[in-house]
């Protein structure tokens, strides 16, 4: 490895890497991208081609050997992230997953226990830890600019029912949970540096795919309530609100910010005709968290989003998931 500079690798073709992080990691200083491995040849060579890369490979093992990579971002399927973290960190490489980082907090645990013996960084790739946008909001609520919090409101949804998509397909990690409740979960967290002390979900379970489609969740913090929904077969939607005894934060883009809409954050102090807003029109939260990655692999600076961070969250879902099937509140 450089002293100056982080050489990616990408572990397959998915549109997430395509759109978004293979033009991130171009735009990221103090980052290269280097190679693509694709299971087609084909694929993978245009892929080299289309973004100028040196090196191209038909399949994932031959790029972990590769000794001019010093990191892999994995945006394969969900269910397919723990065997492949695992296998590049033995192949001595850093690793920026895609989220979630395993099917379970059980996974995580196998990826924690491997980590400890090197001194490499794995790290899951939430992008929205990295948007200035939500410590803006931690600001806000720490500083009682909405008074004492109360009650936090989230959605995330959007329509698919593509049979041959991944994210219709349970063995490899599909369903709303795991693919974007994860998210309101995740920013209630970040915006109040607590966590939930219980929860409950009631799941729409798609008869087909056999995937979550819908799920209600409720999570109980101590003086707060966080009520969210997600789902895979409605219209488009995201939102996330934050209500005190004195005001509301609103953040009508939370998660896509760019994608979806710019970014940007709404605050009302008692009279709603009158809102501050705070606003980012350009800001990358991709390349921001590939910058904030090769700084923590250069200068063994934390990373936003540990191994630890990331079970916690992931042990969150699995207790939804759990008070599905049975009906009642999970302590965590």
């Amino acid at each position: 490895m450089t002293k100056t500079q982080i050489r990616w690798g990408v572990l397959g073709a998915a549109r997430i890497a395509t759109t978004r992080m293979i033009p991130a990691i171009h735009m990221a200083q103090n980052n290269r991208l280097t190679a693509i491995a694709s299971r087609s040849k084909e694929k993978a060579s245009q892929l080299a081609q289309d973004y100028a890369l040196e090196s191209s490979f038909s399949n994932y093992d031959a790029l972990l050997a590769s000794d001019a990579i010093d990191a892999v971002y994995i945006p394969l399927p969900t269910g397919m992230h723990t065997e492949w973290v695992l296998k590049a960190l033995s192949a001595g490489k850093h690793v920026l997953c895609e989220k979630p980082i395993g099917m379970s907090s059980g996974d995580i645990d196998q990826i924690i226990d491997a980590q400890k013996s090197t001194t490499l960084l794995v790290a899951e790739a939430f992008m929205v830890a990295h948007h200035p946008q939500w410590k803006k909001v931690r600001d806000l609520i720490e500083n009682m600019a909405i008074g004492r919090l109360r009650y936090i409101e989230g959605s995330f949804s959007y329509f698919n029912k593509d049979p041959d998509s991944c994210k219709n397909k349970p063995e490899l990690g599909g369903g709303g949970l795991r693919d974007i409740g994860v998210y309101p979960l995740l920013c209630a967290r970040l915006a109040t540096g607590q966590d939930p002390l219980r929860a409950k979900a009631a799941i729409d379970w798609d008869p087909s795919f056999k995937i979550d489609r819908f799920a209600k969740c409720e999570l109980d913090f101590n003086e707060f309530t966080l009520d969210f929904y997600c789902a895979t077969q409605l219209c488009k939607r995201q939102s996330m609100t934050f209500h005190g005894e004195k005001g509301w934060i609103r953040v009508p883009v939370p998660f896509n910010a760019q994608e979806w809409g710019a970014a940007r954050v709404e605050l009302c102090q008692g009279d709603p005709t009158r809102l501050d807003t705070f606003e980012w029109p350009s800001e990358n939260h991709y390349a921001l968290q590939v910058e904030n990655f090769a700084s923590s692999v250069l200068t063994q600076t934390p990373f936003a989003m540990s191994l630890e961070n990331s079970r916690t969250n992931q042990s969150i879902i699995d207790a939804l998931f759990e008070s599905d099937n049975i009906g009642q509140w999970v302590t965590l």
